[in-house]
């Protein structure tokens, strides 16, 4: 269990792009333009467990997620099959998490953008150059609060044109009537649920 904490420690202070995640999550709370209250700026939790969970996905979601799925990616198009990597995310907040913990707080970044942050982090440990084998081919995000979805968007923007994300995706504030990537349909079940349900905050597609 101590060697996992240290990891984790570790992750906790590894520069994305330049900068920790805490950092990220502190740049995002700032570089807002969006009218939104102070009060919605951060989706706020009393729970410090909340920190090790955030962490846990973060490690998890780079080793072994993406690395054994981006593998499976690449085999099945050498056996041209039109294999597509999705993140779907229905509940995916503002972008920023406030822990409090005792008398003060600290920010970290939500699932939504650690999904974001973690291919970017990957290409960095492994210096790959373009074409890159981690991202994502299509990122799905919905959250039933209408100022978090802009805030989200926001912040998503933000971090495209910090990163070496930009020329990779497309924003869309709306589900097309028909979704495809490369010719490839989105899940017709997928796509009826999330017509059927709030508007979608953002579609990002790979390029």
């Amino acid at each position: 269990m101590g060697e996992a904490i240290k990891e984790l420690v570790e992750d906790w202070n590894k520069e994305i792009n330049g900068l920790t995640l805490q950092e990220w999550a502190n740049e995002l709370y700032n570089a807002v333009k969006e009218k939104i209250t102070k009060e919605k700026l951060t989706f706020k939790v009393v729970n410090p467990g909340t920190v090790m969970k955030l962490l846990f996905l973060w490690k998890y979601m780079r080793t072994p997620y993406l690395h054994i799925m981006a593998s499976r990616r690449d085999e099945q198009r050498k056996q041209r099959r039109n294999a597509k990597l999705f993140y779907l995310d229905l509940y995916a907040g503002n972008g920023v998490v406030e822990v409090k913990i005792e008398d003060d707080s600290i920010r970290i970044p939500g699932s939504s953008v650690l999904a974001l942050l973690a291919p970017i982090l990957l290409h960095q440990e492994r210096k790959q150059t373009p074409p890159y084998g981690y991202y994502w081919d299509l990122i799905v995000l919905n959250d039933i609060d209408d100022s978090y979805r802009k805030l989200l968007r926001e912040r998503y923007q933000y971090i495209l044109k910090q990163t070496t994300l930009m020329p990779i995706y497309r924003i869309y504030h709306a589900l097309p009537s028909k979704v495809k990537i490369n010719g490839s349909q989105l899940p017709s079940t997928i796509a009826k649920k999330m017509r059927h349900g709030t508007s979608l905050n953002s579609i990002f597609f790979r390029r």
